[in-house]
């Protein structure tokens, strides 16, 4: 993979739309268009290539620093100890707080509205709530997979659905470890001394030696955003964990790309 930074339109629509014959939902896959990226200098922010395949993207400027405050402050009296699953069940492997963000709130429209104009011009069916999740001492989340592989969660509707995509944006920083990590997202040997060469949207980026494994964490502000699907299947590679905060406090906000299961 040749490391590739370039333009991330925001509210024009990164992506061509196709046309397509009869296909179910399942069955698309964000990585097939990244070909399809167009960049448009005037319009757009810059963005780092980290895997084409999984595709994972580092974001920089996302939020604002006057958003990042909002946030924070609409989210802090509704942490509790996080769950997993589509039951909320209490995990030993996942001891953060989180708590899902009010849709009605203003900034929070427009986080998914951004979200949305990342996301372009691809077929996906809304987003979930916005969760927050902090990490103080000690805390992290076990190796997990954003998407579901049995008991699918359900829409307003009634209809089943799994996330195509994630992205997380990294709120508050302000910690020594707490990296997320993605072991089984391989940088080809040739490409990891361009790779960090040219990485100015995070305080660390490491990676194996041979290139297999990426530990990431990135300013305050900035987002990951990585496709959790590949051929109507959930992708094993991006297997991924926040890593145990050492000191001090992250915050981060996940924002799950949903698309139905027919």
């Amino acid at each position: 993979m040749a490391l590739i930074t370039n333009a991330f339109l925001f509210g024009l629509g990164v992506l061509l739309p196709l046309t397509f014959g009869p296909i179910t939902h399942a069955d698309l896959s964000f990585a097939t268009f990244f070909p399809l990226w167009e960049p448009k200098p005037a319009t757009s922010r810059p963005t780092q290539v980290l895997s084409v395949s999984p595709l994972l993207l580092a974001i920089p400027g996302f939020l604002a620093p006057s958003e990042i405050d909002h946030l924070l402050s609409l989210g802090e009296p509704l942490f509790s100890r996080s769950t997993t699953g589509t039951k909320g069940q209490i995990s030993s492997g996942r001891t953060s707080s989180s708590c899902f963000l009010p849709a009605n709130d203003t900034i929070v429209r427009r986080v998914k509205e951004r979200a949305a104009d990342v996301l372009g011009g691809i077929q996906y069916d809304g987003l979930e709530a916005l969760q927050l999740v902090r990490y103080t001492e000690n805390q992290r989340v076990n190796l997990h997979y954003d998407w579901y592989k049995n008991r699918l969660p359900l829409d307003r509707k009634d209809r089943p659905y799994n996330r195509i995509a994630s992205f997380f944006v990294y709120l508050q920083t302000d910690c020594e470890g707490g990296e997320t990590w993605f072991p089984n997202v391989t940088i080809p040997v040739a490409d990891i001394e361009r790779v960090k060469g040219t990485w100015d949207v995070g305080e660390s980026l490491n990676v194996g030696s041979d290139g297999a494994g990426v530990k990431i964490k990135l300013k305050a502000g900035s987002g990951l955003f990585w496709v959790n699907m590949q051929d109507g299947a959930g992708d094993r590679r991006t297997l991924h964990a926040g890593l145990p905060v050492e000191r001090g406090v992250k915050v981060g906000m996940n924002i799950w790309v949903k698309m139905l299961v027919t």
